[in-house]
Order: C-alpha cells, then structure tokens, then sequence
C-alpha cells in the first residue's frame, strides 16, 4: 500500500544519508592522519637538521614566569664562562656586573650564539655545546685553536635594556671581539687578521660585486687613522666625537 511505500523510501533515504555521512566522516580522518603525517615528517626533519649540525642546547634552569622571550634583533646582555670541549680551558668570560650586550641575529657574534640564545627569557640559565662550524672554524681566534668545539654557560641579564652604569655594554662588546680578532694578541689587529676573522662569519656569501679583499681594505681606510696598517683597540671602536667635531673645526678631516 501507499503507506508502506512511503516508508520504505524513507528508509532508502536515511540510510543513503547515513552511508554519505559515513564516507565524509571516512575522508576528513583520512585528511587529518594525512596532514599529522606531514607535519611530523617536517619535524623530524628539523630536529635531525639541528642535531647533524651539532648544535646543543641545554635549559640549565629558567625562571616560572618566562613570557617574554629573546628573538632575532633584540639586544641581548649576558654573562657567560667559554671553555674548550677539549681541554676544560678557559679562553673568555665575562666580568661580574659587566655584562656583554649585543643584537642577536645580526652577526655580531657566532652563530652558535645567534641561533643558541633564542626563545630565552631573562634569569634563563643555558648551556651551549658549539661545533666548529659555528664557531671559528678552522681559523680559530685568540686562545681557541682550529676546529674546536666551544662550551658556554650562559645566563641572560637583560633584553632590550640599555646597560648599567659601569657595565660593559657597546663598548665592552668591542673589546671581546677586538680580543677574538687580535689572534697573536699584539694589541693590534692586521689586515690577515681581519679577512680571516670575516671568514669565519661569512654565511651565503657576500654580495654581488664584493669581496673580502676590498672590504677589509674599506675598513682599514676608514678607521687606521695613523696609516700604520694595524688598528688598535681605540681605533677599533666607535671614536670621541666630541674629539672628531674638534678636528673637523681644525681643519684635521
């Protein structure tokens, strides 16, 4: 009967409803597994490409309350003990209340720092393991040999503050690598000493049409003041400008 039919085509419909739904349940699971499938390829992918590098990163302790934290071009003031992986020597280290400031991501510094001092907070303590490749390669600097893995303890003091006084801050930053660059520890940096401290920072290149040579030579113009082909810790740095405005009126630049 007429009754009959209807309810059957009712059924039909329900069921066709439920086997749709069915298949759309089906596909968005698959879709889901699919997409955790990428996503934990490309984390595995990432964390063998900072394990074969040799990078090691270790929390040594961190603050409950680390919210803000340190990202590229922020300034950064730490203190921090650097060893040989090798030896247990001592080449560097900060001085109590005299912090090392710099700007992360920049290429002030190693990029065994660049890249180990990100995501902190301040009061986080690290400690960094820095393969050769991140660090001075196979020039070494000063008191660090060629192909020597770094140890550096590390604690951040401040982010984005302007130094205390009587802290270390710009100035301070020169002078640790001033040190870094003056390999044979003469107080005065040559031009070799220069280029192969360029080197060991030089990441994808330089640009088009440059070179290490007329850098170092564009450097060496502008800041070798006496021409003796060596600059010193006082050249190095930033200058007096009161005492350069002097000169200018002198007629001396």
């Amino acid at each position: 009967n007429l009754q009959s039919i209807v309810s059957l085509k009712k059924k039909q419909q329900l069921q066709e409803i439920n086997n749709l739904y069915f298949v759309r349940v089906v596909e968005a699971t698959t879709f889901i597994i699919i997409m955790w499938k990428i996503v934990a390829t490309v984390l595995l992918l990432a964390v063998s490409v900072r394990a074969d590098d040799g990078l090691q990163i270790e929390t040594v302790s961190k603050p409950e309350d680390c919210v803000v934290l340190s990202k590229s071009g922020d300034s950064l003031g730490m203190s921090y003990k650097g060893t040989l992986a090798s030896t247990g020597e001592v080449f560097d280290e900060s001085r109590p209340g005299s912090p090392f400031t710099f700007t992360i991501g920049s290429g002030q510094v190693i990029q065994g720092w660049d890249r180990g001092l990100l995501d902190m907070c301040v009061g986080e303590k690290r400690k960094l393991t820095i393969p050769p490749a991140l660090g001075y390669g196979d020039q070494g600097a000063g008191k660090i040999p060629a192909g020597a893995t770094l140890i550096f303890e590390v604690e951040l003091l401040s982010l984005n503050e302007e130094p205390e006084a009587g802290g270390e801050g710009p100035d301070g930053g020169l002078d640790s690598l001033f040190k870094g660059m003056d390999k044979d520890n003469s107080g005065g940096i040559d031009k070799a000493e220069i280029k192969l401290y360029l080197e060991s920072q030089q990441a994808g290149g330089l640009p088009e049409g440059e070179n290490l040579d007329s850098i170092v030579e564009e450097i060496f113009k502008a800041e070798d003041k006496n021409s003796d082909g060596l600059l010193t810790l006082d050249e190095f740095g930033p200058g007096d400008p009161d005492a350069e405005e002097s000169a200018h009126d002198a007629g001396e630049l």
